[in-house]
């Protein structure tokens, strides 16, 4: 039964996906389609129920992208928009970068070698730092984007705000010098910057996912309006990858030299840069547009 629950969830969500007007029109019929075929491959076993989910949150997310293709906008840039859009693009994926890739890290001890650096230990917290800036000024640059309007644009913007703050101050703790500051005073230091941590990466996340769920069901980014959600969905498996490697004990240097890690940076970086250019690429309705729709919602509709 609770199989059975999860199924009608996860098809109701991938619903939610497509545009509001074909989801008023066909959303039902979609529904009424997806669950006969799933009841028609109950009585074939359970790998007919797996593949028969698969096919219809295949069909359906192809007739979002199709449907959403349909609904005819022109592109402009703003200058606001493209300073958004490489925040967005650079911010999180150099913040992260500069915590978990080996291969960005070996970039820069090169980067070192070349122009005779010997001592850069300032150098990690200023990369992290100027990360942790650049994805808080993308994160204002979405909530503009999402016509939230007064009240909920400024609870947005202040949820913004504290965890972006938590997420750039936090790496300050790093230029603290043990070998000058009391124990006392570095276990304190230590700690509020683990707090900000927590309360950086989590607020950041919990936006990413809120916040592009908006910008799906709006579809305020144009084509690109899945990407903010599929950022938050990567983060969150980053933070888990982490966070189980940790507790596993695992050493850092294997963690992150992992193809795993590799994976889910480079993940991010494409996600990210997505989100980029649907802040920096704003769409504009055609007035009056009113695209021909054929009615079709995929092989689970025709099943």
């Amino acid at each position: 039964m609770s199989s059975r629950a999860d199924e009608g969830r996860m098809i109701r969500a991938a619903v939610h996906a497509l545009p509001a007007d074909f989801r008023a029109e066909y959303g039902d019929e979609v529904l009424l389609v997806a669950r006969d075929t799933l009841r028609d491959a109950r009585a074939s076993g359970p790998a007919a129920v797996s593949g028969a989910r698969g096919r219809i949150l295949v069909d359906l997310v192809a007739t979002a992208a199709t449907e959403h293709a349909r609904k005819g906008f022109t592109m402009r840039t703003t200058a606001p928009g493209i300073g958004y859009g490489i925040a967005a693009a650079v911010g999180l994926p150099l913040y992260l970068a500069s915590f978990g890739s080996m291969g960005f890290w070996q970039l820069v001890e090169g980067a070192h070698e070349a122009f005779g650096v010997r001592s850069a230990a300032w150098f990690h917290p200023v990369i992290a730092i100027t990360g942790g800036l650049l994805t808080t000024i993308a994160l204002l640059g979405l909530v503009g984007r999402l016509g939230l309007g007064t009240r909920g644009g400024a609870i947005a913007r202040a949820a913004v705000i504290v965890a972006g703050g938590a997420f750039t101050l936090a790496p300050l703790s790093m230029f603290a010098d043990g070998r000058i500051l009391r124990n006392s005073v570095q276990v304190v230091i230590d700690t509020l910057a683990t707090i900000g941590w927590a309360i950086g990466v989590v607020g950041i996340t919990a936006l990413l996912v809120s916040l592009g769920v908006i910008a799906l069901r709006r579809r305020s980014l144009g084509a690109w309006s899945i990407a903010p959600l599929i950022t938050g969905v990567v983060l969150v498996a980053w933070v888990a990858y982490a966070a189980v490697s940790s507790a596993l004990g695992v050493s850092y240097f294997v963690s992150a030299g992992a193809l795993t890690a590799q994976l889910l940076i480079w993940a991010l970086v494409l996600a990210c840069a997505a989100m980029g250019a649907g802040l920096a690429i704003a769409p504009r309705d055609h007035a009056g547009h009113a695209s021909t729709r054929h009615h079709h919602v995929g092989t689970a509709a025709h099943a």
